[in-house]
């Protein structure tokens, strides 16, 4: 990938910044920092699990909610059309909901366990399936008011990672995980809120084999990277990056093309309007079609709104908060704008052999811009991309 830091080379959309000199700082090893023990060295980092290692033992694997290979026992629950859309199984405070995949139903993709009182998703088992054959890895989660708390992967049946979640001081997200194959130990945080990102391994004695620590803002990007041999410090390496504003780049990205999408307003009962209504198996209302077949509501088999259809534009609905709003715009042209749950997103541009992308923030400021080719498989490749600070400058480019 090549860096772009001039006008003479491509004509941008907005003048880039300016860049200063690239400084990297390496300190080489002594007897000195080679005998200091790597948890002595990361404490310096206010990596504070590793004041408290006996916490990493308290990473337990979730099981598997199913075996994908066995046939799943259950209330089977069919669309108007035949087509078998989940496996109900429950008890007395929570029900399971296995939904087959698309192309293959004897196999299924998901299963969701869901509290009955509050209706809440408690767990979650995804299994990877690959034009219609289970590839063998499947991925458990627990969650707690919405949140991913726990994590699990599995390979043949055979526990491969297993992770904890959580929210800590700041917002700061931290993850911690156990690698069964490689041995490792590995500690995630996210601190979005000050840009700044952390990796760090351990070996299976808990001590420091690597840590890296990424910082980014308007002005000034760093990197640093520690290296540990047998518990004790090797080597530090940063990299400083100073960023000279480009005072002539203040436009923003204006094609009217990659404005987003308006989202699908729910102002009316689309269930209780009067149309040509087919039902699940169960009973449950499955898509109502009304306005004269202008609009076409889809619900899942709990009466939740799926996906509308209206002229060219569908709007899908997840569970996350996420709404996806696809155009067609003729000749295998589509528009795609996703609103994520906060107000951020994407715009998308997809044509046969080429798509555009754009990232904005909750208050449309861009904060990235993507263009490429498409080829003949659906595989993406890039070949511009565009960064932009928080005052919608363009600070940088690569093609």
């Amino acid at each position: 990938m090549i860096r772009v830091n001039g006008l003479s080379t491509i004509n941008f959309v907005s003048r880039p910044a300016f860049r200063g000199d690239e400084n990297k700082e390496q300190i080489e090893s002594t007897e000195q920092n080679v005998s200091m023990k790597g948890t002595e060295a990361l404490a310096s980092y206010n990596l504070s699990i590793l004041k408290h290692p006996e916490k990493l033992d308290n990473i337990e694997p979730l099981e598997l909610i199913f075996n994908p290979q066995e046939e799943i026992e259950g209330e089977r629950i069919y669309t108007s059309e035949g087509r078998l859309r989940a496996i109900v199984k429950e008890d007395e405070n929570t029900k399971t909901i296995y939904t087959p995949d698309e192309e293959n139903e004897n196999l299924i993709a998901s299963a969701e366990v869901i509290d009955k009182n509050t209706q809440q998703v408690l767990m979650k088992q995804t299994n990877y399936i690959e034009d219609g054959q289970y590839e063998g890895s499947s991925w458990v989660s627990k969650y707690a008011d919405g949140r991913l708390v726990q994590d699990s992967s599995y390979q043949n049946g055979e526990l491969t990672e297993a992770s904890i979640n959580k929210i800590v001081k700041n917002n700061q997200e931290l993850s911690v995980s156990k690698n069964i194959e490689d041995k490792e130990y590995r500690i995630y945080i996210d601190d979005e809120k000050n840009g700044r990102y952390i990796y760090t391994t351990l070996d299976e004695n808990k001590q420091p084999k690597s840590y890296e620590e990424y910082k980014s803002s308007s002005v000034k990007e760093a990197e640093l990277n520690v290296k540990f041999y047998n518990g004790s410090l090797i080597s530090v390496e940063k990299r400083e990056k100073r960023i000279i504003p480009n005072q002539l780049g203040r436009e923003k990205l204006n094609n009217p093309e990659l404005l987003p999408a308006p989202k699908y307003k729910h102002e009316i009962d689309l269930k209780g309007q009067k149309g040509e209504i087919s039902y699940y198996s169960n009973g449950a209302i499955e898509k109502n079609v009304i306005n004269n077949g202008e609009t076409t509501a889809y619900f899942d088999i709990n009466g939740n709104l799926e996906k509308v259809k209206e002229g060219n534009k569908e709007f899908n609905f997840y569970p996350s908060g996420t709404q996806e709003i696809i155009e067609d715009l003729g000749d295998g042209k589509k528009k795609i704008t996703e609103y994520y749950d906060g107000g951020s997103g994407k715009v998308e541009i997809r044509n046969k052999d080429s798509y555009t992308k754009i990232y904005f923030e909750e208050n449309k400021r861009p904060s990235s811009y993507y263009e490429g080719k498409i080829d003949e498989n659906g595989e993406e490749s890039g070949e511009l991309y565009l960064d932009f600070n928080d005052k919608g400058m363009l600070t940088d480019a690569w093609n």
